[in-house]
C-alpha cells in the first residue's frame, strides 16, 4: 500500500491526539499505515514537520474565520453565532483538535502552533468586543467550546451540525457566561 502525505498527516493527527505529540513516534504513524518509520520520514523529515502539517489546516481556517470580522459581533446571538460557526469548524478537525487539548504545549510548538496563539488572541477579541470587561469570560467561553469539540460532541453523528446534547449543553453554557458580561 502506499501512502499519500495526505493518509500520512490523518493518521499522525489520531496518533497525536490518542497519546499526545510529546509521546508519539514516526514509528506510530507508521504502524497506523503499514509503513516503516523511514516511509513516514520520506514525507516529512522530521516530527516537527509533520505536527506542522496536522495543525496547519484548522490554523489556516480558523485564521480565516476570524479574519472574516470586519467588527465583533454585536449582542449574545452575533457572539453565539460566532461560536456555533467555530465549532463546525473544529468538528472539521477533530483529530487535530484534540491533540491540542490533550498536549497544550502544541499551542506554542512551531511555526504553526505559534500562529494559533494569534488566532486565538484575535477569537477572544471578537467575542469581548470593543471592551476588555469580557476577557476572562471569553477565555472561558472558548474553552468551553473547545472542549465540547474535543470530548462532547457525537463524532459519528451530523458533525457539521452542533446539535448534540453536550454541543447543545456547552453552548448553553457559553450563553450563560457570554450574558453575564452583557449585565456586568
Amino acid at each position: 500500500m502506499r501512502a499519500t502525505r495526505e493518509q500520512i498527516v490523518d493518521a499522525a493527527a489520531e496518533v497525536f491526539a490518542a497519546g499526545g505529540w510529546h509521546g508519539a513516534t514516526l514509528a506510530q504513524v507508521g504502524a497506523r499505515l503499514g509503513l516503516s518509520k523511514s516511509a513516514v520520514l520520506y514525507h516529512f523529515a522530521s516530527k516537527d514537520m509533520l505536527l506542522d502539517e496536522v495543525l496547519r489546516p484548522v490554523a489556516e481556517e480558523t485564521q480565516a474565520f476570524v479574519d472574516g470580522f470586519a467588527a465583533p459581533p454585536e449582542g449574545l446571538d452575533g457572539r453565539m453565532d460566532l461560536l456555533c460557526r467555530l465549532m463546525v469548524i473544529y468538528t472539521g478537525h477533530h483529530a487535530a483538535c484534540l491533540a491540542l487539548q490533550n498536549d497544550r504545549l502544541l499551542w506554542s510548538h512551531g511555526t504553526t502552533g505559534r500562529a494559533m496563539q494569534g488566532t486565538y488572541v484575535g477569537l477572544v477579541a471578537l467575542l469581548t468586543g470593543p471592551g476588555a470587561d469580557g476577557l476572562l469570560r471569553a477565555h472561558a467561553v472558548l474553552g468551553l467550546a473547545f472542549r465540547a469539540v474535543t470530548t462532547g460532541l457525537d463524532m459519528a453523528g451530523p458533525v457539521r451540525q452542533v446539535d448534540s446534547p453536550a454541543g447543545r449543553l456547552s453552548l448553553g453554557i457559553c450563553a450563560d457566561v457570554l450574558r453575564e458580561r452583557d449585565a456586568a
